[in-house]
């Protein structure tokens, strides 16, 4: 290998060459352009200072910042990027520049030795030579065949153990390199916080960290020394010593870490949008509520990163619509398996998928067909046989399959049927012995709350919607009353719109399961729904009628990275979030088209707005050392952001009263959510549910309010998980 070509975008870079190409199209650049583009690549989502930049492109040669300045600009006019809404080159001000893109890197091959002469043979010994090596390729290729087909007998379980005993989620479970211990994460104090127990009779168990900042995701070191996890209220993996101490930060922007055999690398889940930003606590509260699993415009990508340099190398261009790749090594230290997003086979059926790659950027993936929703693959040390968690299988619960000649999947079996709940997070042991897993079990719906004149919470609580879809969620009723809106995540993993009557009866998909739709809500004073969709790799925005026919609308939102899209009460403008490297930004755009403008920006990080009835306010969540916070400001950008709420650990709030005097909102609070009520005038603050038990892994979200102002519709989900030990051991065959 002589080198590296990074693509981002639609550019691609060459560092042999220093040669830049955008659009397939080469741009000139000065030697110390290129360099100085190679210099923030390679450091790309830190900032770089002017003084770092100067040292190390323009080698100690004292120059003014006005040539840094030129040859900012020079790379950015190469680009085609804006200074104002940057896409690849951030300018820190006062302080230097960050390389913002997502980057795939690849290696640049060498050219291969040109081979000997030949030496001249006769005629009847190169007719040997041909048949000798056609009888060694036959004779390797039948090896290779009997050891493909050969398939090892099947395990059993030998014992099934349940070996946590809580009222909350406790999930997550990684075995240590002997598999006498557990590490795992629980919400059981109200934030996610890493424990390690012993697996021997009466085993203590003992808590590692108690930061309060969502620590999940934990992985035991091959040596045992170390754990790596996810701090997912700021979007950082760390490493922590086993027996507890101070973390070390590896990597911003990842989740889902995975040691490889070596103890070198780390493998994860990428996300360029989450760097600095840390996930929503819903994203971890349940998994069901992540946007990983639930939201099909994620950008996620696996890489892998070198734990003691922080050097990352994405191995996959990142899929749009992926669910979590959760990504596992295989025993050899070379390749790595992950779950794979759906996608159309070749008889153009919908396809469930498991998938392979090398450790370096550029190898090839194998996906194998396995299961109707196959997720948390781990691979047992034969290396052709894996295990993971299928839902919605004929016979729901943890499998087995065999990875045949030429990559077919075959002898797929059911280990640990589980008919009530679900396995999640699979870890197997090094020997291939003892399998983890936790197991969830619990309920989705759509509830209503009366409310009296005043806004106090009368009567009982009622269910409006209860399934057996995995989340329904994001309920809003037509400006008349007379339909109610929500989505639904449906077992097969769509996300399918849904129309009802007001008290839930009725229900109907509305938008097809050929494509993921979300985020719909009324516009204008019609019967009028717009929408977010995503199909074959590409999000829209839609809006459509009843009974009626739905037109795509091009807003200036660039919807690869642009959430939570809110619509003007008069229908004639839109509100949503950007997601930027150093925090969220709120931007408004007219519905129609027309520029959109930037009401927030880094560093404070504010996102998930919406509008007041009368649209002169827009309400807002920010995000401030792992909490969130309601905010308050003008539509027009020019006046104060004023902290409506700051005393609940996460607040997400969600509508305004009709009459644009109260805000409604999901809090979390001493580790419990409830919906709550608070005046925009005098900030009184009302509670309308009464949920307890000290458990966050039940949670509420996206309240609504009715047209009249008397109910409001909210998502409830009640759920709670355990760890569980299986012991395996191989059965003859026949079995």
């Amino acid at each position: 290998m002589t080198g590296a070509v990074y693509f981002f975008g639609n550019a691609r870079f060459d560092v042999s060459n220093l040669e830049l190409t955008v659009g397939g199209q080469a741009r000139a650049l000065e030697p110390k352009s290129s360099r100085l583009l190679r210099y923030l690549i390679e450091n790309r989502g830190s900032v770089a200072s002017k003084e770092e930049i100067i040292a190390a492109v323009w080698e100690g040669v004292a120059v003014s910042d006005n040539a840094l300045t030129r040859a900012i600009t020079q790379i950015r006019k190469a680009l085609e990027d804006d200074a104002k809404q940057p896409r690849y080159v951030e300018t820190v001000p006062t302080v230097g520049y960050r390389f913002i893109a997502e980057v795939t890197e690849a290696a640049q091959p060498t050219v291969p030795p040109a081979p000997p002469p030949e030496k001249s043979v006769g005629r009847s010994q190169n007719r040997r030579w041909l048949i000798a090596s056609a009888l060694g390729l036959a004779v390797v290729a039948a090896g290779m065949t009997i050891w493909w087909i050969h398939i090892p007998p099947t395990p059993r379980v030998a014992g099934l153990r349940q070996v946590t005993q809580s009222a909350a989620a406790d999930m997550w479970p990684s075995l240590s390199p002997d598999s006498n211990q557990i590490v795992f994460s629980s919400n059981r104090s109200g934030r996610f916080e890493l424990y390690t127990k012993s697996l021997a009779p009466g085993g203590a168990e003992r808590q590692i960290t108690s930061d309060r900042l969502d620590n999940i995701e934990p992985a035991w070191s091959p040596d045992g020394a170390s754990i790596a996890y996810s701090a997912s209220s700021t979007g950082e993996i760390r490493t922590i010593p086993s027996t507890g101490g101070a973390p070390r930060t590896v990597v911003s922007g990842g989740d889902s870490p995975q040691w490889s055999p070596d103890g070198r690398l780390l493998a994860f889940r990428r996300d360029p949008l989450a760097s600095g930003n840390g996930r929503r606590a819903d994203e971890t509260i349940n998994p069901y509520a992540s946007s990983a699993i639930t939201n099909p415009f994620d950008r996620s990508a696996v890489a892998v990163v070198d734990v003691q340099t922080g050097a990352v190398r994405v191995l996959t261009r990142p899929e749009a619509g992926s669910a979590r790749p959760n990504p596992h090594w295989l025993a050899d230290g070379n390749r790595i398996v992950f779950s794979s997003p759906p996608q159309q086979n070749g008889k153009g059926a919908r396809m469930s998928a498991i998938s392979i790659t090398g450790a370096n950027p550029g190898s090839p993936i194998r996906t194998f067909e396995a299961g109707k929703w196959p997720l948390y693959p781990v691979v047992a040390p034969d290396g052709r046989s894996f295990y993971y968690s299928d839902k919605q299988a004929d016979t729901p619960g943890i499998w087995r399959a065999w990875i045949g000649w030429l990559g077919t999947v075959s002898d797929v079996r059911s280990v640990i049927p589980i008919a009530d709940g679900e396995a999640r997070y699979l870890d197997l042991s090094r020997d291939g012995k003892r399998l983890a897993f936790s197991r969830q079990t619990g309920e989705s719906a759509i509830w209503s709350i009366s409310l009296d004149a005043n806004g106090a919470a009368i009567g009982e609580l009622k269910p409006v919607i209860e399934d057996r879809n995995i989340r329904n969620t994001e309920p809003w009723l037509s400006r008349d009353g007379s339909k109610l809106a929500f989505t639904t995540l449906q077992p097969d993993g769509h996300q399918v719109i849904y129309l009802a009557n007001p008290d839930g009866s009725s229900p109907e998909p509305w938008t097809p399961a050929s494509q993921d739709a979300r985020s719909a809500e009324w516009v204008g004073s019609e019967r009028k729904l717009v929408f977010l969709t995503r199909k074959d790799g590409v999000s829209s925005y839609w809006v459509g009628a009843i009974g009626g026919r739905q037109e795509q609308l091009h807003p200036d939102l660039d919807l690869t990275r642009t959430e939570r899209i809110r619509v003007s009460n008069d229908g004639t403008m839109l509100v949503a979030h950007e997601n930027t490297p150093a925090g969220l930004r709120v931007v408004v755009s007219p519905l129609n088209g027309g520029p959109r403008r930037s009401l927030t920006s880094p560093p404070r990080s504010i996102g998930f707005a919406f509008w007041s009835p009368d649209g002169r306010s827009i309400a807002a969540q920010e995000r401030l050392e792992g909490r969130s916070r309601l905010v308050v400001f003008p539509s027009s950008g020019r006046g104060e952001i004023r902290v409506l709420n700051d005393s609940f650990d996460q607040i997400f709030a969600s509508d305004w009263s009709p009459d644009g005097e109260r805000i409604a909102f999901a809090g979390l609070n001493d580790g419990t959510w409830n919906i709550y009520w608070v005046s925009v005038t005098s900030g009184k603050t009302e509670q309308l549910t009464h949920y307890s038990g000290g458990s966050a892994s039940g949670f509420v979200r996206y309240p609504s309010w009715s047209p009249d102002g008397r109910r409001i519709l909210y998502e409830r989900n009640n759920w709670k998980s355990n760890i569980y030990i299986a012991d395996l051991q191989a059965k003859p065959q026949k079995d």
